[in-house]
């Protein structure tokens, strides 16, 4: 399976990147900059594509994946700031958008825990969101 994923040096990305690398997936990992020293597994493609500027060859310039997971996130670690759903939530819709038009069916656009609340214990993802920052709301309207 072709997987494309976003956010792969991130703190979640680089372990999803790990284990679909050790299930056998063909893993494309999107970087907004070009790759520095980074610990991805050595069956990975890397691909530079700036997510400001959506395109219609988008899809193919991150190798037509059958799957996209969505992890990046540009504003963080702070949470409260305006920028998350002022500048952050057009950004991707826009670019997620130009890859649904170029021929992308299968997107995966994941967070953290503050789409939730601040609750305590397991997350499912059939729970009711209840963001109480900008980030955790911004991520939620993403999805």
């Amino acid at each position: 399976m072709k997987v494309a994923v976003t956010g792969s040096t991130g703190f979640v990305g680089r372990h999803v990147v790990t284990e679909l690398a050790r299930r056998g997936c063909d893993v494309t990992c999107v970087l907004r900059r070009a790759p520095g020293p980074s610990p991805m597994p050595l069956a990975t493609k890397v691909v530079k594509v700036d997510l400001a500027e959506p395109s219609e060859h988008v899809f193919e310039a991150i190798g037509s994946p059958e799957v996209l997971i969505h992890l990046a996130w540009g504003g963080l670690p702070n949470y409260n700031s305006l920028h998350h759903f002022e500048a952050e939530l057009p950004l991707h819709y826009a670019w997620l958008k130009s890859l649904v038009a170029g021929g992308m069916v299968h997107v995966v656009s994941t967070g953290t825990c503050f789409e939730y609340g601040l609750q305590c214990g397991a997350l499912r993802e059939d729970m009711a969101t209840l963001p109480v920052n900008a980030y955790g709301f911004a991520k939620d309207r993403l999805r």
